[in-house]
């Protein structure tokens, strides 16, 4: 690679833009689990997830690093290169935890959903019923439009979520000096810390996902301008949300959509309405898009004596079904136990490696992936 090349700052931001997209989803808009991860732990939460944005990024720099090196075209190439010799281990348990996560994330969605609804008078059950169909349909029959829509709602997500912070805030009710003063310590410093680690453990699988852009970043010089922007975007929307959070957690703690609850007792009826149509719609996009992640990756292995259309239609059955009984479970529950486990993998799989014997191997600059060193002149 040219470590000269340069690339423009619109490129550096739309790679930028895509693991921001991926960290600001329905799921983050819920306040769920900034809650969960963050704000229970008292004042410490003021401090951890700027803490936990940094730890990120190091991971997103040193993936997106050894991608270029590898030349790694998905997360299966690059788990192939990060992991070897033991890629087929690794490289397996990886592809493993990603399927999980995918089907995870489609709950969640449904969840959410679900749970929006039920804010308007829709039980629960029928809630993630009807939005399961709607996931379905949308998956066989319009998953380009929601593709083409889901930047659209990330910016409408940032836009309804500064407002809402900017009102949750400034309005009068809330207590942001008592929960960020020292006094306000329930669980202890190692907990809070072991809770943040999950939290960066399970957003760092997104290093893998965002690994095809290395070769649009060009050069270890152009990535490292990503990831300073990607901290700077990522640390001043989850400090913002955290703030508003913890200036209302005496009223917000047990909701399990806690920045929802803050926009209702806002009074301001139109913000209210717009953050829950954005954040239906980020829910639609997550899940629509994280089912036809399923079916990417499966239609090429099972059922190849029939059509596409029926291959598609039965997988994104299957997935969406799965996630619907997940789903089940609650949103709060998918979130502290399913993010968590898979965030204590991630810690394994990609934190330590990523900041250890992976960034070690960059500093070399030798592939390790067999398709990449069999290719000439890959010494860097």
């Amino acid at each position: 690679m040219n470590q000269n090349e340069k690339v423009s700052w619109g490129t550096i931001l739309s790679v930028s833009s895509v693991a921001f997209g991926i960290h600001v989803g329905g799921g983050f808009a819920t306040g769920n689990q900034t809650v969960t991860y963050f704000v229970k732990y008292g004042w410490w939460a003021a401090v951890l997830p700027f803490v936990a944005m940094l730890i990120l990024n190091l991971v997103f720099r040193s993936a997106l690093i050894n991608a270029q090196i590898n030349k790694s075209g998905n997360y299966r190439e690059w788990a192939d290169g990060a992991f070897a010799p033991l890629s087929m281990v690794f490289g397996t348990i990886f592809e493993i935890c990603f399927v999980i996560i995918t089907l995870i994330a489609v709950a969640t969605s449904i969840a959410g959903a679900g749970s929006l609804l039920e804010t308007y008078g829709i039980p629960y059950n029928v809630g993630i019923l009807l939005t399961s169909i709607l996931f379905l349909v949308l998956t066989i029959f319009g998953k380009e439009l929601v593709a083409k829509a889901s930047s659209f709602m990330t910016i409408c997500i940032v836009i309804c979520m500064l407002m809402l912070c900017y009102v949750g805030l400034t309005m009068d009710g809330g207590d942001l000096s008592g929960a960020v003063s020292p006094s306000n310590n329930p669980i202890g410093f190692l907990p809070a810390v072991w809770s943040m680690l999950q939290y960066v453990g399970y957003q760092s699988y997104t290093g893998a996902t965002i690994s095809p852009y290395a070769a649009t970043l060009k050069n270890k010089h152009n990535i490292n301008k990503m990831v300073i922007v990607n901290f700077i975007l990522n640390s001043a929307m989850l400090g913002l949300s955290t703030f508003t959070l913890m200036a209302w957690s005496g009223k917000v703690m047990d909701s399990t959509l806690p920045i929802l609850e803050i926009a209702t007792m806002s009074g301001v009826g139109i913000l209210r309405y717009a953050y829950t149509i954005v954040l239906f719609m980020a829910f639609v996009s997550t899940g629509v898009g994280c089912t036809f992640g399923c079916v990417t990756r499966f239609e090429g292995k099972v059922l190849k004596n029939l059509g596409m259309l029926p291959r598609r239609t039965i997988i994104s059955f299957v997935a969406i079904a799965l996630a619907m009984g997940m789903s089940t479970f609650g949103l709060t529950a998918l979130v502290m136990q399913g993010y968590g486990k898979l965030g204590i993998v991630g810690i394994v799989i990609m934190i330590i490696p990523c900041l250890t014997f992976i960034w070690a191997r960059n500093v070399k600059g030798v592939p390790t992936r067999k398709e990449a060193m069999e290719e000439p002149g890959q010494k860097n």
